[in-house]
Order: C-alpha cells, then sequence, then structure tokens
C-alpha cells in the first residue's frame, strides 16, 4: 500500500512539472523538410544476416565467441573422453 502511495507521489510530481514546461512550436517548414527527407530516397539498406554478424562492432565479440567455443568444446571432449570407462576388449 505504502509503494502505491509513493508511486503516485512520483507520478504526481512529474505531472506537475511537465504541465510548467512552456510551450513550443516547431519551424514553420518542419513538415515540408520532413517530407523531403522521407522522398529522398536515402533509405538505409536492407540488413542481411552476413551484414548483421559482420558489422564493426560485432567482429570482436565473434572471435571471442568462436574462441571460447573452441576451448570448451576441446575441454568436454577430454574430460568425457577420460571420464568414461573404457570397454576392455574381451579374450576369448
Amino acid at each position: 500500500m505504502n509503494n502505491e502511495q509513493d508511486d503516485r507521489k512520483k507520478t504526481d510530481r512529474l505531472r506537475e512539472l511537465l504541465r510548467g514546461l512552456p510551450k513550443v512550436k516547431a519551424a514553420p517548414n518542419l513538415e515540408q523538410r520532413l517530407l523531403q527527407r522521407l522522398r529522398s530516397g536515402d533509405a538505409p539498406r536492407a540488413i542481411t544476416p552476413w551484414r548483421f554478424l559482420f558489422s564493426e562492432g560485432r567482429v570482436p565479440v565473434l572471435a571471442v565467441t568462436g574462441v571460447t567455443m573452441v576451448i570448451v568444446g576441446l575441454v568436454s571432449y577430454y574430460a568425457w573422453r577420460y571420464a568414461t570407462p573404457q570397454a576392455e576388449p574381451s579374450v576369448e
């Protein structure tokens, strides 16, 4: 109950602050400029999976992930190899 009252006080305070802000008018040619930019054809290119994976920020992450996967794979391979008992060859 107390938590709800605190939330209500915060939202009421925020509403009061927002009501106190001055009104702002947009530039008179805002709509024209916006439409011109939309029609200019400078749309972003479609993001292909390869472009997404190998973008500038992701290459180091992929490298670290790959190395980590190789290390974990090798450790788990040798851990299971030596942890499971080997079958004794039968002598007949």
